[in-house]
Parts: structure tokens; sequence; C-alpha cells
């Protein structure tokens, strides 16, 4: 045990130096990022144009209803068809006889043009689109369901209408009034964080595991007497160190990122992917190859794995892996320990952990050729 603590002593000695350097950097983030980066703008409503080419059905009651619904959220213009529709994120075209077709239960379909700025924002705009479409189809089931029994109850000419007329009515206040089913939702790439708060646990994730070469002597130096003296206590000691290190560089930075105490579950996972992704890098030979592994391990994490680009805008073959990558797991368990969102899974945590140290341990004590180190 004596031998496990004077490793461990030597270690800290080492890598005191460096672990300051990059607590700092981490510092420096976090004290002039978030006053800029994760100050918000006020978000300006999509502009969506709807063009009825039969002037006249578009009545003004139902737009000023959908204008009511939308306050905030989009800002609805009626056009006629002679009228330009630059500038609209979306233009709605209703065909002659769209309207007549909902209040008796056809199914003429609107046209929907989409030019958006942004993907998240076509996102936004087709999927606000496709909940009106919904609701219109309902709506025309719904008429077209009532038409039968009307008749075979007797009702025909003025007082069919009527009644035709009293279900419209009856659906739009459904559909149009405050908290029924045309309730906001928020939609967003990044999940529950903004995007500023998605790009800086990305950034501070990136430079952490990307700055794992610095803390290199630590663990080398421990490597290099175990495999003189051919003891187990120095690998012992090498992983104290990386559990000391990450939960002194975590805590601190969790909790100026979280301005307060943050969630300790989450916090947990990052200190466990983060210690063994440091004595794996570590126990590498040399200070070059440790650089090597780790810049280029997170640049490709970054580009592949949901770091400059959020995960939900990645091609669905990208992003059915990104979530197995150390850098997203990394990014994700500091989201939710700091700020919101779902933390990664447990068992995927563990089991890139438990990789990590086998390949660690290969690393140590594995079967080497005369003359390597």
């Amino acid at each position: 045990m004596r031998l496990v603590f004077t490793g461990l002593w030597i270690g800290l000695r080492k890598s005191a130096a460096p672990f300051l350097l990059l607590f700092c950097a981490l510092g420096a983030v976090l004290w002039i990022v978030p006053t800029v980066v994760l100050r918000q703008d006020d978000l300006q409503p999509v502009q969506i144009a709807v063009v009825d080419e039969a002037p006249g059905e578009f009545s003004d009651l139902l737009l000023s209803l959908a204008r009511s619904q939308a306050k905030g959220i989009a800002e609805i213009t009626a056009l006629s068809p002679q009228d330009p529709s630059d500038g609209f994120a979306a233009v709605l075209v209703l065909p002659e006889g769209f309207w007549q077709s909902v209040m008796q239960g056809g199914s003429c379909t609107p046209v929907l043009r989409v030019s958006a700025s942004s993907p998240l924002e076509g996102l936004w705009t087709v999927a606000l689109a496709r909940s009106a479409a919904r609701s219109i189809e309902t709506a025309q089931r719904q008429i077209s369901g009532a038409i039968a029994p009307l008749q075979q109850a007797g009702l025909t000419g003025e007082a069919l209408q009527r009644a035709i007329l009293q279900l419209d009515m009856s659906l739009l206040d459904r559909y149009l009034a405050p908290n029924s089913h045309s309730e906001t939702v928020r939609l967003s790439a990044t999940g529950a964080l903004t995007l500023p708060e998605y790009l800086l646990c990305s950034g501070i994730s990136a430079l952490a595991f990307g700055a794992i070469f610095l803390l290199w002597e630590g663990v080398s130096a421990l490597r290099g007497f175990s495999l003189l003296s051919r003891r187990t206590q120095p690998f012992a000691s090498a992983l104290l160190l990386s559990g000391i290190l990450s939960a002194a560089l975590w805590l601190p930075v969790a909790a100026l990122l979280a301005g307060g105490r943050p969630r300790l579950p989450a916090l947990l996972q990052l200190w466990l992917l983060y210690t063994a992704a440091l004595l794996l890098l570590t126990s590498l030979p040399s200070r070059g190859c440790c650089a090597a592994a780790s810049v280029s391990l997170v640049l490709g994490q970054a580009l592949f794995g949901g770091g400059l680009f959020p995960e939900a805008l990645l091609p669905s073959a990208l992003a059915r892996v990104a979530g197995w990558f150390p850098l997203s797991l990394g990014r994700r368990a500091l989201a939710a320990a700091c700020f919101a969102g779902e933390a990664p899974s447990t068992a995927i945590c563990l089991l890139l952990a438990g990789s990590c140290l086998l390949l660690t341990v290969i690393l140590w004590f594995g079967p080497r050729k005369e003359g390597s180190p």
C-alpha cells in the first residue's frame, strides 16, 4: 500500500503543472464564453404566407383565429395569387375549392413551398405544416363521416347545410381555441438545450479530452517503473491518479457551468468516462502518440459524432453511432449535469469505460518484444 501512495505522489507532482494549465484554459473558457455565447437573442417568428387561389374563400375570421394561435411563433400573411412571395419561410397555396372540400368532407389538399434559411427552420416549418395538415384531414374525415348519418336522419337542403356549418364551427373552435389540439411545441435539433449551451458543452468536452496528452508524463513515469520492477502497484497508483485528476477537473468546471450544484448522477458518468480515457491515452508509449491519438479522436468525433453539428442534423447512419463516441457521451453527461437534457445510458458508459480499462491493462502488462518499452 505504501508503494501505491508513493507512486500516486510522484504522479501528482509530475502532473501538477500541466493540470493547472488545462484547468486555467477551461476556466478562461467558462469566464469569457458564457457571457457572450449563452446570451439569448430574441427569436423572430417564422414568416408564412397563405395564397388563396379562390379569392374570398379564406375568411378574415379564420385568418384572425390562426394569427392569434400562432402569435410569437409565426406571422401569417394572406396573399393573392399575383402577389410576390419572396422572403417567406413557407408559402401555403390553397387551391380553388379547398374550403368547400373542408366544409363538405372532401379531400382537396393544399400545396406547401418551403424556403428555409437553415435546416432547423426547415424542420420547424415542415413540422408546423404537417400538424396543420393533420388537423385539416381529421376535420375532413369527421365531417365526411357525419354527412351520411345527417342524411339518414332526414336532413336535406338548407337544413343539411346548417347542420354541416354548425359542425364546421364546432371543429374550428376545437382546433383553434387556446389549450386545444393546436398546442405550441418547441422543436429543436439540440433537444432540451439551446444551441449556445450545446456548442459550449461540446467545446469544453473537446478541449478537455483533446488536451489529455498534457497529463501524459505523470502516468508514463508510473508505467515505466512498472515495466522495470515488474510490479502491479504502479498500475493502482495510475488508476488513482487518473480518478483524482478527473474529479479535480470536472467538479469545479461543472459547478461553475451550472452556477451551483450540478446533478450528481450525470457528473459521475462524466467522471467515469474521462478517467478511463485519461488512463488509456496516457498509457501510450510516448507523448507524441498520446497527443496524436487524443487530438485525432476528438477531431473525428467532433465532425462525425455531433460535436460541430447537432446529432439530429447528422445523416441517419452517423446519428446511429454518434451516441457511442466518448466525446458525445461526455458532452451529453456534462449537459445533463449542468443544464438539462437526458444523460447517456449508464450501461453504455460502463461498457466503454470497461473497454478502455481492458486496453490499458494490455498496454501495461501485455506481451512485449525484446527492446520495446
